[in-house]
């Protein structure tokens, strides 16, 4: 029994250290006595063979004794972590009917109304100091239940698994004999104790005479500090679970360490110990149904066959088939249901005798009459040396880092929230090899539910570990070909570094690690490998920029973003950093603030589009329009508030633009509060609604009189509204949208909380810069020898440039343009959109590049030339000064690629890839200034001098959150456009989406469509293959048209 083996050791070696828990030791002799008081105390109160004692408390020396005590009295314990939400301990205290619980002053308050006497264990130790310290008496045998253990249930309720104490005993028998555990051997107790790893923790040593330290709570996530620990406690043998595991085998380690054997399971391993490792790796597979351990093996670094470590072969008096369907053994090789008899089987599930005998079977294989089989719904096949190799599980349950989790448990409890209509929960394996779980859900029809919400609503009924790491709403289940649910295209989450081809490497020097640093900060991810290509994470032109920019300024040298491109990882950009050390950047930031006059000088752009609106005075094509349909509880009071505060921090939202001495300048206005025009169209019909959100939309904005930033409210029906946020270009870009949705969520949900209206200046930090300090400080760095390199460069490359490009119009061009146009949309579907991703980055160019060499083989088609200039538009943020600053910063760049000499498609992104990293190198030369130096033909039949149709490929819309309100944004018919075409694709989760705005003085809406067809077309073709030459390339698309 284990009472009378732990006895045992107390006799031979009473002053032996049994328990270690930060500075606090305890030897043999005083834990059993201990134990022993209130196991006197606890027969008091009726404890027993068969009689449950539930244990609320946190890991501790303490628990460990309560622990033996429940054993010592002839009980069974019931551990309940002490972080478990409070609808979860009723569940499980409630299903127990456990007469007693242990627990601790300071979590009593938590324990819900019930019949069961709770005991306080400090509250306890004067009633308990007048109990006797021997042993006490006990009649349990083998067939006594020692514990009971909850796992996750699939109904959505947790389920108690019973093990008796020959199926503990089992256990221990074969641990302290395969790992040859003596009296002199110290070990780690890492698990929770819900976790039945627990067990095999404590147990096994302190029959043998062994010591046990309690790993502090602090050190549990970090693998450095972990290490460090067991090194200094000189522990020799210790259980992790695996991804901690893998984290200590990534590891330098000392030879002379005290450390012979490293246990690990709980989920799949998916590496091998490393050659020279100073121990032994132990791999281990078990259900709790099993009692913790039903197969192990030690892992050998030259381990060869499957790519992950195998789970072994069955410990001692454990038996392990593979079965099909019916029941029958599979062969060698096979996929089998993996099946477990034996000593080691728990009894069965509390109260649930049902799921007892669907679980637990008669062994068809087994001499005695009672043999059972436990089917534990994982799949696994036998090698040829008899060792399993673990495949997964045949239905939800899945493992997450040593807890059993049903995965219909988390939907069935989101289910319950009244906003969810249906829920998919999924254990994800990121590009790092960590597991997450994620959820997705589908909203009931105008339903209003947060993420952060969902959250605290889950929290309340599921574990710490059963908490999804993300909760994503889409909108519908994606489908294959075949009417499945491709969970491959659900969208992951923001942050998660996507799964790679290359094994994740942590960075290692201290160069590395800042360079990382700035990739996460740019990239937006959790985690960045030192070999990650800057592609396969995702990045584009933009966000190198950034980092380029911000390479410069963390280490003082000279980097270009040619230099980033050539460089696409972190470890190659360290190289390339360090040899660079002699090559000083000075930075322009430097110069960026100034003392303000008392009118400012306009931007190049700014300038440009003001000498616009002279000649076209309210031109609608430069005014900004963006419509949300809000459904849900709007809080007006907060709207407002947040767009005060956003006018306050914001001067480009209060800024006009006047002439002065016959120049223009920028007037910052005083702060002011916004006009929300309202508008009731509850009473009016679709065609009505449309003709006056139309006429909203086309609001002709003065840049004298301002204000140049509007706000429209209309009301659809009660809680049913659509919100118009309309500027005029003059005073923003795209950049700042992304900037002006952030800061809106942010204030509106501060302020839609009473306890933080006070608090609105605590919101964001305050930047010391300004747009009108973008203005100042370029007119300043404009000058000398930085605008004569810039323009000489400009001069070379555009050198001969042919306008205009004879498009294929369908009217004669007007003599005056009169900006009148229409959008087309169209969707690329998610397999061209991965491939054309795909593409990319085995070409190493960004998805911009792949997208606008499409683009230009369109223009190539279309018009029958090769000499071809696009204009894009930019963000030109180079100093990151100004990169939070809402206001005007765009300009163009011309990119001229040359088709000539039937170049194969990877010879032509090779092109574009050098056009278009030259460009954003010199992208600081304003268009407007390039015009002026350039002189170029104008003809005014034209929108633009040197340019016809522009090209942009930017990341997906930002999205606007407001709390209690689904929000979409509403895409609805310009009537205006800037350019001959304007094509563009925007990235959306896994499609690309595309439009091409146009000029409809020259273009009708059936053309339009045809040239969005045949670059579909042309994209196809390109992902194909990309050895084959344009020119069949494109006769093929044109073949193709005509079938």
């Amino acid at each position: 029994m284990i009472q009378t083996l732990f006895e045992a050791q107390v006799q031979r070696m009473p002053d032996a250290v049994a328990l270690s828990h930060q500075h606090e030791r305890m030897t043999y002799q005083e834990l059993n006595e201990r134990s022993n008081q209130l196991a006197h105390y606890l027969q008091t109160l009726g404890v027993g063979p068969e009689v449950l004692v539930a244990l609320y408390l946190p890991r501790s020396i303490e628990l460990i004794i309560a622990f033996l005590a429940i054993i010592k009295a002839g009980g069974a314990y019931v551990p309940v972590d002490a972080t478990y939400p409070l609808d979860r301990l009723a569940f499980i205290l409630n299903d127990t009917q456990a007469p007693i619980v242990i627990t601790h002053s300071s979590l009593q308050r938590n324990m819900p109304n019930m019949a069961s006497q709770v005991l306080c264990l400090d509250a306890l130790q004067p009633v308990l100091a007048f109990y006797e310290r021997g042993n006490p008496a006990c009649t349990t045998n083998y067939q006594n239940l020692a514990y009971a253990i909850y796992t996750s249930g699939s109904t959505g309720e947790p389920k108690g698994v019973l093990v008796e104490q020959q199926s503990l005993l089992n256990l221990i028998d074969w641990h302290l004999t395969a790992f040859a555990v003596t009296a002199e051997d110290r070990a780690s107790q890492f698990a929770s104790i819900s976790f039945d790893a627990s067990v095999w923790e404590i147990w096994p040593y302190l029959l043998i005479g062994a010591s046990v330290h309690l790993i502090p709570d602090q050190l549990l996530g970090d693998p450095e500090q972990l290490q460090q620990w067991l090194l200094a406690e000189k522990i020799s043998i210790s259980f992790l679970p695996t991804i901690m595991a893998e984290a200590l085998l990534r590891r330098s380690w000392h030879e002379q360490s005290s450390l012979r054997i490293l246990l690990t399971g709980g989920d799949r391993l998916r590496l091998y110990p490393p050659a020279q490792l100073p121990f032994k790796v132990i791999n281990n597979y078990g259900p709790t149904e099993a009692t913790v351990v039903a197969t192990s093996i030690e892992l050998s670094a030259d381990a060869q066959g499957s790519f992950f470590p195998s789970i072994g072969w069955p410990i001692t008096n454990v038996q392990v088939y593979l079965l099909d369907q019916e029941g029958h053994p599979v062969p060698i090789g096979e996929t089998g249901e993996l099946c477990i008899g034996g000593q080691g089987l728990a009894r069965g599930y509390l109260k649930r005798p049902l799921l007892t005998l669907e679980r637990f079977i008669p062994d068809p294989f087994g001499t005695g009459g009672e043999a059972r089989l436990y089917k534990t719904g994982d799949f696994a096949r036998m090698r040829s040396d008899g060792a399993l190799e673990f495949l997964g599980r045949l239905d939800q349950q899945v493992k997450l880092r040593g807890f059993r989790i049903e995965l219909g448990e988390i939907e069935a409890t989101l289910n319950r929230h009244p906003a969810i209509q249906e829920s998919l929960t999924l254990l994800h394996e990121d590009g790092v090899g960590e597991s997450h779980l994620l959820a997705y859900f589908i909203a009931h029809e105008r339903a209003s539910c947060e993420s952060e919400e969902l959250k605290r609503f889950l929290a309340k009924y599921l574990p710490a570990y059963m908490l999804p790491r993300a909760l994503i709403r889409i909108e519908r289940w994606p489908l294959t070909l075949n009417g499945k649910l491709d969970t491959a295209a659900l969208p992951l989450p923001f942050g998660m570094r996507p799964e790679l081809h290359t094994v994740y490497v942590e960075p290692q020097t201290p160069v590395e690690k800042e360079v990382a640093a700035i990739w996460r900060t740019v990239l937006q991810l959790d985690q960045v490998g030192r070999n990650d290509h800057f592609f396969d994470l995702g990045g584009n032109s933009l966000q190198a920029t950034q980092i380029v920019v911000r390479l410069r300024e963390q280490f003082a040298v000279t980097i270009e973003l040619m230099d980033f491109f050539d460089n696409p990882t972190i470890a190659l950009q360290s190289t390339y950093l360090e040899e660079s050390r002699d090559r000083i950047f000075s930075s322009a930031e430097d110069g960026v603030k100034t003392a303000h006059p008392a009118q400012f000088p306009l931007s190049f752009a700014q300038e440009a589009l003001w000498m616009i609106e002279q000649f076209h005075t309210g031109l609608l094509a430069y005014t900004v329009p963006l419509l949300f349909h809000l459904q849900g509880r709007l809080h007006l009071s907060a709207l407002e508030q947040s767009l005060s505060q956003l006018i306050l921090e914001h001067e480009s939202l209060r800024t006009v633009f006047v002439e002065e001495d016959e120049e223009p300048v920028q007037k910052i206005m005083p702060a002011f509060a916004p006009i929300i025009t309202w508008s009731d169209l509850s009473l009016l019909n679709t065609t009505e609604r449309t003709h006056h959100i139309r006429q909203a939309v086309q609001h002709r904005f003065d840049l004298e009189q301002g204000p140049l930033f509007l706000v429209k409210l209309i009301k659809l029906q009660t809680d049913d509204h659509l919100l118009l946020l309309l500027f005029h270009h003059i005073i923003i870009d795209w950049w700042s949208v992304q900037i002006l949705f952030k800061e809106l969520s942010l204030l509106y949900t501060t302020f839609s909380q009473p306890q933080i209206i006070a608090q609105p200046d605590q919101l964001r930090e305050r930047s010391i810069f300004h747009a009108v300090d973008y203005a100042i400080w370029q007119r300043q760095y404009l000058q000398g020898s930085v605008l004569t390199h810039l323009v000489e460069y400009w001069k070379k490359q555009l050198s001969g440039t042919p306008f205009p490009l004879p498009l294929p119009t369908d009217h004669p061009r007007p003599l005056r343009p009169t900006y009148c146009g229409a959008i087309y949309y169209f969707t690329l579907n998610t397999r061209l959109s991965y491939a054309l991703r795909m593409l990319s980055r085995k070409e190493n160019c960004t998805l911009f590049m792949t997208l606008l060499t499409a683009a230009q083989l369109l223009l190539k088609s279309l018009c029958k030339v090769n000499d071809i200039v696009i204009g894009s538009p930019t963000a030109n943020r180079t100093q990151r000064a100004f990169e939070p600053l809402v206001g005007y910063f765009v300009n163009i760049l011309l990119l001229r690629t040359n088709l000539a000499g039937n170049p194969d498609l990877r010879e032509l992104l090779a092109r574009v890839r050098e056009t278009t990293l030259g460009a954003y190198q010199h992208r600081e030369l304003p268009f407007e200034l390039l015009v002026q130096h350039l002189q170029p033909y104008r003809d005014h039949r034209y929108l633009s001098p040197l340019f016809q149709v522009a090209f942009q490929c930017k990341p997906q819309f930002p999205e606007l959150t407001l709390p209690h309100l689904q929000i979409q944004l509403i895409e609805f018919e310009t009537t205006t456009s800037r350019f001959d075409l304007n094509i563009e694709f925007e990235e959306a989760q896994d499609q690309l989406k595309g439009m091409i705005e146009y000029n409809t003085d020259i273009f009708m809406a059936t053309t339009i469509q045809h040239f969005a067809k045949r670059l579909e077309q042309i994209l196809w073709s390109m992902t194909l293959d990309p050895t084959q030459q344009i020119d069949e390339l494109l006769a093929q698309v044109e073949r193709n048209e005509t079938v």
